[in-house]
């Protein structure tokens, strides 16, 4: 069974790498979803948090949920 937490790390790198690319290579698409880069960066951030709180509860520093 593959690591969660290199799941968790290649899901959150694909929810903002993606789009971020298709931004830069088609610049003059017709549909854009709003919000921009800031919105991909609170995305980025807030799947920051999640790591570093399964990082926590790894190290025995949180309790585990469930």
């Amino acid at each position: 069974m593959p690591n969660p937490m290199s799941m968790l790390i290649t899901a959150l790198q694909q929810k903002r790498v993606r789009p971020w690319k298709s931004r830069q290579q088609h610049p003059q698409q017709g549909y854009r979803v709003a919000g921009g880069k800031p919105l991909l960066c609170i995305v980025f951030g807030c799947g920051v948090v999640v790591i570093l709180v399964q990082m926590l509860i790894a190290a025995g520093m949180l309790p585990e949920v469930g």
